[in-house]
């Protein structure tokens, strides 16, 4: 994939270290990218961040280890975004 712009990341992960550095690279290149974790803090924090930018982010509270609610992420990522192109997986588990 050479032009990533409008493109869409799933990040799990993805509101701290490697992941969050992944969905600033992403949304800099002009990608939506969808920040999924299970930490609400981070979350919050992240999305006060992306706020501040022209970024098309959202933000997901979800553990990874549950099954269903990965399922509704990725619902719900689709649901903003569409299809999702791109999924990044950081977790540490």
């Amino acid at each position: 994939m050479l032009d990533v712009t409008g493109k869409v990341a799933f990040i799990t992960g993805g509101a701290s270290g490697m992941g969050l550095a992944m969905a600033r690279s992403f949304s800099a290149a002009g990608m939506k990218v969808a920040i999924a974790d299970i930490q609400q803090d981070a979350l919050d924090a992240v999305a006060a961040e992306f706020k501040r930018t022209n970024a098309e982010v959202i933000t997901l509270k979800v553990d990874v280890t549950d099954r269903a609610a990965m399922e509704r992420a990725a619902q719900r990522t689709e649901a903003a975004f569409e299809k999702i192109h791109v999924v990044c997986n950081r977790s540490i588990r």
